[in-house]
């Protein structure tokens, strides 16, 4: 395989367990293509019947969840805000008075009915409050200084990798350069070293 000794750090012999799995591997883009990045980007492609032995579970990201255990502000302010609700709404009365039925009745079709409703309450209470706690932070206004130049480092990335590749710029590449306001006649004319 040709791995480097810096390729192995942190790989434990569990990460191994997929191989038998994996249909296919590659690089998906080069800079050649104009992506804004300095990352080379990898996929693998596995059989995931092999992989997972036909069970898959997608966790939520994190990147998708409102916010995470971590945010002790957040998990708080969530807390606090629920427990209001929960009040509120006498959740606490509803469920007591549930197990009773549930208890008494067994499953029922009307216990099984108000579970569902009281289940799907609850559930609206956890997300709404979840949603009003979290409100995501975008970061804060990037200096146009240090973007600019950044765009242009990047536009130049991606010509000088088509140029090694001799490839011709693709059109985010092209719109790229109409963004950093670069003329591209010029761009192809340069050299590699001139690049």
């Amino acid at each position: 395989m040709g791995w480097h000794l810096s390729h192995m750090v942190g790989l434990h012999p569990s990460r191994f367990l997929m191989l038998p799995s994996v249909k296919k591997l590659g690089m998906l883009l080069g800079q050649y293509e104009g992506i804004q990045s300095d990352q080379v980007m990898f996929y693998i492609d596995c059989n995931d019947i092999l992989l997972f032995k036909g069970e898959i579970n997608r966790p939520v990201l994190n990147s998708a969840r409102d916010f995470v255990i971590e945010h002790a502000d957040k998990s708080e302010r969530f807390t606090k805000k629920f427990k209001g609700l929960a009040k509120e709404k006498n959740f606490e009365s509803q469920i007591e008075t549930l197990a009773k039925l549930f208890a008494k009745y067994e499953d029922s079709e009307l216990n099984i009915d108000h579970f569902n409703k009281l289940d799907k309450e609850i559930l609206e209470c956890v997300l709404c409050t979840s949603k009003t706690v979290a409100k995501k932070k975008f970061g804060y206004q990037r200096s146009f200084a240090l973007t600019d130049p950044g765009l242009h480092l990047h536009f130049w990335k991606a010509v000088l990798s088509a140029k090694i590749k001799n490839r011709q710029l693709t059109d985010n590449t092209v719109s790229q350069a109409k963004t950093c306001e670069i003329d591209l006649v010029m761009g192809e004319k340069l050299t590699k070293r001139e690049v």
